[in-house]
């Protein structure tokens, strides 16, 4: 029998709107503007190394991943990452299958759930969130696998509906809360 893990939103309602706005407030070498552009890219076809590098970025700026890029990311061929991101864009638009979709970004090196999540949102940012210590801290839950991001991601699907914003936004109020309260 699977544990269910229930989330518990941290932050008041009336908070969500602020920690939106604050959340663009945090300096980034990579702006959502420039990440979900070359995932729109990646979407339509483009489905180049150097786009998907745009992504990268986004997600692994934090200077505790520095290096990771050299390290990982580069040793991933173009053929790779283009047939990569042919056979996630498959998963998702022709099957449905967000298990593959992960298995499949999972295979590039340096790409693990948390990446392929970020992946997934610049590419479908009204069907993605992305999984990050910082908006799990917001819910008092650390991310474990693909499964309890699914169920993230229907709880995060679920919240940002009744409060009227989008999956984005919901993303970035609890990225901020989490930021904003440290264990």
């Amino acid at each position: 029998m699977k544990q269910k893990i229930a989330f518990t939103l941290k932050p008041a309602d009336s908070e969500i709107p602020a920690l939106m706005q604050r959340y663009h407030q945090v300096p980034a070498n990579v702006s959502d503007e420039k990440c979900f552009e070359a995932g729109a890219l990646i979407r339509s076809g483009d489905v180049s190394k150097e786009n998907l590098r745009v992504i990268y970025r986004w997600k692994m700026q934090s200077r505790s991943y520095l290096g990771q890029e050299r390290k990982f990311f580069d040793k991933n061929s173009d053929e790779a990452v283009a047939n990569v991101l042919r056979a996630t864009i498959d998963a998702i638009d022709k099957r449905g299958d967000t298990e593959r979709a992960f298995r499949e970004l999972q295979s590039l090196k340096g790409v693990k759930l948390a990446v392929a999540s970020a992946i997934l949102t610049a590419v479908f940012p009204d069907h993605f969130t992305v999984i990050d210590i910082m908006a799990f801290r917001a819910l008092g839950v650390t991310p474990l696998s693909v499964p309890l991001y699914l169920h993230y991601l229907a709880f995060c699907r679920q919240q940002a509906e009744r409060l009227g914003i989008s999956l984005r936004d919901m993303d970035r109020a609890l990225w901020q809360w989490g930021h904003d309260n440290p264990p």
